[in-house]
């Protein structure tokens, strides 16, 4: 059991997401020191570098203090580069900390149900109990096993057993950590803003992260191919119907259901930044008449002037790999 009067800080270090965490950043007063941003600049390359910091061993005030603090500056750091895929990145290295901390300790639910957005959560005959619209808000509408037609369903109540549960919540828990990111720049501190220009946020991506299956192969467009590991936080309908449906199915010559499931991937990872109404008949219509049309994706130059709006292409668009 918690010592009472340690329980908030004990629970903001282990769910950085949560109300206990945001009172105890609230109550702190943070110096924006030159040490504290470079230690967090570095730590989160480090994360979005795939070489994650240790786990403090000693669990008081201060050590939870510094390390919220770091969070909230990384946040504001990811939000001054406005990268996709940084903040994807960044998403699932925290809510897998988070939700395996949490399996070790289940009982935190009561605590941090409100975060997760299923404050209706509870058990009964053994099993977790969430209402119909909180749990359609938090999963991912790709993961058939979740898909509402297979649920225990009764009166705007879904019914989970402890594995599909636990499938559930690296949705609810990924959903909690990306909340407000980015964050709009008027509300990130001046001293955070001069020191992001003063720094290149650098990484490799890690593809074993939600990757999107490379269909890479004869036919291929290497930088199409690098866009479908890049979620971006607009634009998407004009991407599916210009670059990735004719792209799929007229350059990779998949056939339509092959073409829908990977572009359908990919726009849940684009809904991680931002919610969009493209729906799977959509994107189905849209590889359809592609197919029907003969239509071939957008030129490099198109691609680069239409994409440029929403992200910075330089992860996509490589002048050496793209000389072909």
């Amino acid at each position: 059991m918690l010592d009472q009067d340690r329980t908030d800080y004990i629970i903001a270090y282990r769910y950085p997401f949560s109300k206990y965490a945001k009172e105890l950043i609230s109550a702190s007063s943070i110096s924006m020191s030159e040490q504290l941003l470079s230690r967090s600049f570095d730590e989160l390359i480090g994360i979005l570098n795939n070489h994650y910091p240790k786990e403090s061993q000693s669990i008081d005030i201060r050590s939870v203090t510094e390390f919220l603090t770091r969070y909230a500056v990384e946040r504001a750091i990811l939000s001054y580069y406005r990268d996709p895929t940084a903040i994807s990145l960044f998403s699932e290295f925290h809510s897998k900390r988070s939700l395996d901390i949490y399996f070790n300790n289940t009982k935190d639910m009561d605590l941090i149900s409100d975060d997760l957005g299923i404050s209706s959560y509870h058990r009964s005959a053994n099993l977790n109990v969430i209402k119909v619209a909180e749990f359609l808000n938090n999963k991912s509408s790709s993961n058939n096993r979740l898909s509402l037609k297979y649920m225990n369903i009764r009166r705007g109540l879904v019914y989970l057993e402890d594995a599909l549960f636990d499938i559930f919540l690296k949705d609810a828990f990924y959903n909690a950590v990306s909340k407000g990111l980015p964050i709009s720049k008027d509300l990130i501190p001046k001293e955070i803003m001069q020191f992001c220009s003063r720094n290149r946020l650098s990484y490799k991506i890690n593809y074993s992260i939600k990757q999107i299956k490379s269909v890479k192969g004869k036919g291929s467009i290497e930088w199409i191919e690098r866009l479908l590991n890049i979620p971006i936080p607009d634009g998407r309908h004009r991407v599916v119907n210009l670059i990735l449906a004719p792209y799929l199915v007229n350059v990779k010559a998949l056939d339509i259901e092959e073409a829908v499931s990977i572009i359908r991937d990919y726009i849940e990872r684009c809904k991680a930044l931002n919610n969009t109404s493209i729906t799977e008949s959509y994107i189905r219509y849209q590889c359809k008449y592609a197919k029907q049309k003969g239509l071939k994706p957008l030129s490099k130059a198109k691609a680069i002037e239409l994409l440029s709006q929403f992200i910075d292409t330089s992860g996509i668009f490589n002048e050496k790999a793209d000389k072909a």
